[in-house]
């Protein structure tokens, strides 16, 4: 399907901003039991603050097509930062690619990432950020911007924008003011909630093709566009917004897109049971009938 065929209903967007708004005090909840938060706290809590920002930025820049689950690898590599306690930034960086090299977590174009993690330690940026830590946490926009130049990306590719919401994370456990308005990362949650809420009602027939159409560089705009207006109108800011997203759509996701066991799941193990959140699972899993 050419993207200009995905309809958007914008309708339907006002009414989930409006839910949303009603359960944004489950964002905090929500994050907290993130385990890529929990991971970032680790490193954070243990090794020299600077080189604990610059390692979950330089983590988070090659956090793409892993062989294990996001929420795994986040906190294996926590784990690996913390037996290692780098001093410098110059450990930080062996140690890092001793991780990859030395595990199966993320294996996927291992030259490539490499190089990657090369530039980024090498780069002004990285050795700033280890001084200045927080610099950019009331402006992530400008800390998204600067990877992007660095690496010749743009600034709503998903790795780019991923760093951001990372980022975001560390300075929140630093009780650091954040803004910035950064895109939404586009990935394979968050197109499936787009269309299992049904903001795009023409992907019925194929969902799968849909999710993977919404994902290529040429469509994730539509994505993009869609979840800025949600976010706008709720004034939940992105990266705050694509942790409840992503996180919800994991928790859906496990229990078969059933919104009332979702409901007890969330309730029960993070313990948010305000009746307001029944509504957007319901809401949220309105479309989900033929996802796969």
């Amino acid at each position: 399907m050419n993207c200009n065929e995905y309809e958007i209903d914008i309708e339907r967007t006002i009414y989930l901003s409006k839910l949303l708004k009603e359960v944004v005090d489950l964002i905090d909840l929500l994050e907290e039991n993130d385990p890529q938060y929990r991971a970032v706290r680790t490193i954070l809590q243990n090794i020299c603050t600077g080189l604990g920002v610059v390692a979950v930025i330089g983590n988070a820049i090659i956090s793409y097509q892993l062989t294990s689950r996001g929420e795994i690898y986040w906190s294996m590599f926590s784990e690996w930062i913390v037996e290692k306690l780098p001093k410098s930034i110059e450990e930080l960086e062996e140690v890092h690619k001793e991780f990859l090299l030395k595990t199966r977590y993320n294996v996927y174009s291992l030259k490539y990432k490499l190089r990657r993690l090369e530039k980024f330690y090498g780069s002004t940026l990285a050795k700033e950020l280890v001084i200045d830590p927080f610099k950019y946490c009331p402006d992530i926009n400008l800390l998204v911007y600067k990877l992007s130049r660095l690496f010749q990306a743009d600034t709503s590719s998903k790795t780019m924008v991923f760093a951001g919401k990372m980022y975001y994370y560390t300075c929140r456990l630093k009780e650091k003011t954040v803004g910035g308005d950064i895109d939404l990362p586009v990935d394979r949650r968050n197109s499936l909630l787009t269309i299992t809420s049904c903001i795009i009602k023409t992907c019925a027939k194929d969902i799968k093709k849909c999710v993977e159409d919404l994902m290529k560089p040429s469509c994730r705009s539509i994505v993009i566009n869609v979840w800025k207006r949600i976010s706008k109108t709720s004034g939940i800011p992105i990266y705050r917004l694509d942790s409840l997203t992503w996180l919800i759509t994991g928790i859906l996701k496990t229990n078969n897109y059933d919104p009332i066991q979702s409901y007890e799941y969330i309730c029960r193990e993070i313990g948010y049971c305000k009746e307001k959140l029944k509504s957007l699972l319901f809401a949220l899993t309105s479309c989900a009938e033929d996802r796969n």
